[in-house]
């Protein structure tokens, strides 16, 4: 069986109103493997409610934007797209 191992950095910060309430969350998240940063920002009402969210890809290196579907890791056996969930 053949491992894959692939390092990951999620930087993720909060910001909040001066009532205590969560205004927005900007996170991003750095894999080496595939050299992709997948930037995301999300923008809550004073309710709690999701009002925007946005995702953008960028080259590790470069910083420039790429495309979802331009970077891969060479292995038709792992998924090619980064997911996580920002709660």
């Amino acid at each position: 069986m053949k491992l894959l191992h692939s390092i990951l950095y999620h930087f993720i910060k909060y910001y909040y109103r001066a009532d205590g309430s969560l205004a927005k969350i900007q996170a991003r998240l750095n894999t080496f493997y595939g050299g992709v940063s997948v930037l995301r920002d999300r923008y809550y009402d004073g309710n709690g409610k999701l009002l925007k969210s946005t995702q953008r890809f960028l080259d590790l290196q470069t910083h420039k934007p790429i495309k979802k579907k331009d970077w891969r890791h060479g292995n038709s056996n792992v998924r090619t797209g980064l997911r996580f969930t920002i709660s």
